[in-house]
């Protein structure tokens, strides 16, 4: 299993079809397909409404601190719509990215950590432009409400927060390593290393508040339950889980880990 504390963020999209299916597609995995189209159309008001809301900032009197403190969280909370559709577009059917560097480690885009960075550094700015307004000189700070007052401060400390954990995860493995010797992911803070050995039952499952999210879901010996979701894998599930039990059948061919495209040659074809 590689040791590298800072991996590469090169990837490389593909578009692959499993050759042989072993695994059972429910027919609760088979409803769970993403609803692009709605996702996007519920979005379309809300960026309408925003962009509205900005030219309103803009064009009427407001207090030049308060203006510009609304509108970095205006941009910040923008930055939502290609985190989303980012996130959406991780669970593709037959679509996959792959770490350019080995072993083979399937990993999400990397506009999900960047986009994520810029929108908690602007949620920090508008925090940190409030609380200035309220402590800089020959400002009068009572002409600020108070649910204003303790916001900004909630903005700065959350988003500071935030930006902190976010930057944090650029140094950290990101997505689902395949090694030789077994798995290794990262769960929050927390690094997850799985000896193949270890591995005793792989799956295709659902989860979320209706069923609508497809994941990879992982059993071990000791009867442990791992969810590997899309936002991890930036790839489609059901190939992941393919690779995933020929690895597990299949310990000779574990080596083949240390080449990525001679690995999944093995279970699978492009299109």
């Amino acid at each position: 299993m590689s040791n590298a504390t800072t991996p590469s963020i090169l990837r490389r999209r593909l578009r692959v079809r499993v050759t042989k299916p072993k695994l059972e597609r429910s027919e609760a995995y088979e409803r769970a397909k993403p609803k692009y189209f709605k996702v996007i159309i519920l979005m379309l008001p809300f960026a309408v409404l925003f962009t509205i809301f900005g030219i309103f900032l803009t064009s009427t009197p407001v207090e030049p601190f308060s203006r510009s403190s609304m509108l970095l969280l205006l941009a910040g909370v923008l930055c939502g719509i290609p985190i989303v559709l980012s996130l959406l577009s991780a669970a593709v059917p037959h679509n996959i990215r792959i770490a350019a560097s080995a072993p083979l480690r399937f990993m999400p885009t990397f506009t999900v950590w960047m986009v994520g960075a810029v929108a908690a550094l602007l949620v920090t700015l508008a925090g940190a432009v409030g609380v200035w307004a309220q402590l800089a000189p020959g400002v009068d700070a009572v002409s600020f409400s108070r649910v204003w007052q303790v916001g900004v401060w909630l903005l700065l400390t959350g988003g500071a927060s935030l930006l902190i954990y976010v930057l944090s995860r650029f140094r950290v493995l990101r997505g689902l390593e395949l090694g030789p010797s077994g798995l290794r992911w990262w769960k929050g803070t927390e690094e997850v290393v799985l000896p193949w050995k270890q591995v005793y039952v792989v799956q295709l499952a659902t989860t979320g508040s209706k069923d609508t999210v497809r994941i990879v879901e992982i059993i071990d010996r000791d009867s442990r339950k791992y969810e590997l979701r899309p936002e991890l894998l930036g790839s489609d599930p059901h190939v992941v889980a393919e690779v995933l039990r020929y690895f597990v059948k299949h310990p000779e061919h574990r080596e083949s880990l240390n080449d990525p495209h001679a690995a999944l040659a093995l279970i699978t074809e492009p299109l």
